[in-house]
């Protein structure tokens, strides 16, 4: 991840975290929240997604759909916490 700030007068402010994917970045569309309304994606992908503040953090869930074949190995990462 990235840290972006912003100056104001003269000094950074706003500083966000920006996290650049080397992957096709698709948006996450909801509501995917339960295995039924799984997203369909096509591998390779990065989802670009957000945690609503609607939902407790820690109800929040989200699904998604891909083929894969038998002995195909997939590397999944997260990095919403070190985003902040």
């Amino acid at each position: 991840p990235y840290r972006l700030a912003a100056p104001v007068g003269g000094s950074p402010a706003n500083t966000i975290a920006l996290d650049v994917a080397s992957l096709p970045a698709v948006n996450e569309i909801e509501p995917n929240g339960l295995p039924r309304n799984a997203q369909s994606l096509e591998v390779p992908f990065a989802v670009a997604g957000r945690i609503h503040s609607d939902i407790a953090a820690t109800e929040d869930r989200d699904h998604f759909r891909f083929a894969a074949k038998k002995g195909e190995v997939f590397v999944f990462e997260v990095v919403a916490s070190r985003l902040g």
